[in-house]
């Protein structure tokens, strides 16, 4: 899309939210949205591109950004029927959510879990963690699971698909969130030795990976960025 250079960001999100309208998009409130240089400076929505973009060739870098939500449906559902995770909810909270919407059972007479994730397809989710601290995938295998509490009642399963996820979106950002080079690290998080040593870090793909030397031979440790990302 090209906007006039008079355009103020408020009127360019204007116009790409109808582009978010029409795709079927769960969250469709401009609140919940913003402008971000290449997704990641935040911009006031009152400045008029020309103040901010002398250069026209430097319109590609502007985004329209969400929060860290997910949009969670079950297969072959409409798009508006999904179940939009925030960024804050526990798996308990969002379980409930899902379960009351594609379920028709009574609630009370089961417990509901999710189980699935990139690697661990078949073990429950752990109901007092982030959601979003898995950094679930689009293309991962989701499954509710509801467990009966009585022995007349069977078990339910429903598949369930990740329409949107936070994570997707920063993947096509990769190249910006790669990142090498020297650092120092505390030691001490296990008791030891609290000195300050000089560690080579490796920045990709949302893990910050630490290693002795530049060589990258041994890691000796690596912090899972998905949930400091904002």
């Amino acid at each position: 899309m090209t906007f006039p250079i008079d355009f103020t960001l408020k009127q360019v999100k204007t116009e790409l939210m109808k582009k978010v309208k029409r795709a079927g998009i769960k969250n469709t409130n401009p609140a919940s949205y913003y402008i971000t240089v290449r997704g990641i400076r935040m911009l006031d929505e009152n400045v008029v591109l020309s103040q901010i973009f002398p250069n026209a060739k430097e319109l590609a870098v502007l985004e329209l950004t969400r929060p860290f939500e997910y949009e969670i449906n079950i297969p072959d559902s409409p798009v508006e029927n999904a179940v939009l995770i925030a960024e804050s909810m526990i798996v308990s909270e969002s379980v409930f959510k899902i379960s009351k919407l594609i379920t028709s059972v009574d609630l009370k007479k089961y417990s509901f879990y999710i189980l699935g994730g990139r690697y661990k397809e078949h073990e429950k989710l752990d109901n007092s963690a982030t959601f979003i601290s898995y950094g679930f995938r689009e293309s991962d295998k989701l499954t509710l699971l509801g467990e009966p509490k009585e022995p007349d009642l069977k078990e339910l399963r429903e598949p369930l698909i990740i329409q949107y996820s936070p994570f997707d979106v920063i993947d096509t950002q990769k190249n910006m969130l790669k990142r090498k080079g020297w650092l120092k690290k505390q030691g001490g998080s296990k008791g030891g030795n609290k000195a300050w040593k000089k560690r080579w870090f490796d920045l990709d793909d949302n893990q910050l990976a630490y290693y002795v030397d530049d060589a990258e031979k041994t890691m000796t440790g690596v912090i899972n960025m998905a949930k400091f990302l904002q």
